[in-house]
């Protein structure tokens, strides 16, 4: 059975650099069973894993595989049936339950799939309740709620009801929850589960961000491929046990990587006071708008105005599939280059910057 699994999943390179640092939680030989007798399942083989600061780890497996298990032991929410969890250098399965409760709130943050928000609570009041239950009080909670809110850019909904927010807005809400007591291990369970792809995107983008601080690691469990593009490092687990980690080679930048560099090129801009206008009329503008939109109609012939980035790059992977175009990269360098140079993900194909059309457009005619 390993020899098969061995040929079906190779350990290949994946896109990250090694931390050097010192693991911030790891497992150990962790084995968890359900039931007793003859109808005990054993979910977990001996697990064992590290995490270390400044990376993003994805957890990804078939259902049944163990993932939400070995999550839940990770958390400090389930015992295992053997095995030992350290965070911070302590073992944490070793821990009174009292002790362990109070050491959980200290060290980890959890994001819930279904958001798990007080619908009677403001998205402020969401956040403040996870530091009320670590005995923090007083107007600082008030303020590191919404200095936690600013940071996943919901500060202007502090004062909104769970039922006001759309999904992607609670689950960044969560993630806020979950930022705010400083843990140093982030863990979350299908956070893109219950989204669209923009919102999905936009919260992977947020956990990534919070995973480059080199005293917080980040694990997400994941069957999403989507999430692939943003992660340090990937373990597959399959029967309770993991059987491959593959990791992003030095020099390999996330989408993550893209957007922020993207971004520090638009502050530039913005800096030098320059406005960001677009003319009224400009003739090669409006020619690689009607190369994109050619290519758009031809390979994703059911998408229409306004186009969106996933719009471009089902056309993109359709076109590289028929061989409509000749490409010397990667398909994964495809959509790198395409999410890097798209100005906005929240905006339409005919909102981007004029340096944005050109380079979709000739990667379109290649």
């Amino acid at each position: 059975m390993e020899a098969r699994r061995e040929q079906t999943l190779p350990n290949v390179p994946f896109p990250g650099n090694e931390p050097s640092c010192k693991p911030l939680m790891e497992a150990r030989d962790i084995i968890h069973v359900y039931g007793g007798g003859a109808g005990a399942r054993r979910a977990l083989q001996g697990v064992s894993l590290a995490l270390k600061g400044g990376e993003m780890t994805l957890l990804m497996g078939p259902s049944g595989s163990g993932k939400t298990t070995l999550l839940s032991i990770l958390g400090c929410i389930l015992t295992p049936t053997g095995g030992t969890v350290y965070v911070a250098g302590e073992a944490a399965t070793r821990m009174p339950a009292e002790q362990l409760a109070a050491f959980r709130r200290r060290h980890i943050g959890y994001v819930f799939q279904s958001y798990n928000l007080f619908p009677t609570l403001t998205a402020e009041e969401n956040v403040r309740i996870a530091l009320d239950v670590r005995g923090l009080k007083g107007s600082d909670t008030v303020v590191e709620s919404q200095r936690a809110l600013q940071t996943v850019g919901l500060l202007h909904k502090a004062k909104s009801f769970p039922a006001k927010l759309s999904g992607g807005e609670q689950q960044r809400v969560a993630v806020a929850r979950a930022l705010v007591a400083a843990p140093s291990v982030i863990l979350a369970d299908e956070p893109t589960a219950s989204l669209d792809s923009k919102n999905g995107m936009a919260v992977m983008e947020l956990l990534k961000q919070l995973a480059i601080e080199p005293s917080r690691a980040v694990l997400a469990v994941t069957h999403d491929p989507r999430t692939v593009p943003f992660a340090d490092r990937i373990l597959h687990i399959e029967d309770g046990m993991i059987v491959n980690e593959r990791k992003r080679p030095e020099g390999i930048p996330t989408v993550n990587d893209l957007s922020l560099a993207r971004n520090q090129r638009l502050a530039i801009r913005e800096a030098s006071a320059l406005p960001l206008k677009f003319p009224t009329k400009n003739p090669d503008r409006e020619r690689h708008l009607e190369i994109i939109e050619a290519n758009l109609h031809k390979y994703v012939p059911d998408c229409g105005a306004p186009f969106t980035l996933s719009d471009v790059v089902k056309a993109r992977f359709a076109q590289r599939r028929k061989g409509g175009s000749p490409h010397t990269c990667t398909a994964r360098e495809d959509m790198l280059s395409i999410v890097a140079d798209w100005d906005n993900p929240d905006d339409a194909l005919a909102s981007q910057s004029d340096d944005c059309l050109a380079c979709l457009a000739e990667m379109f005619e290649g």
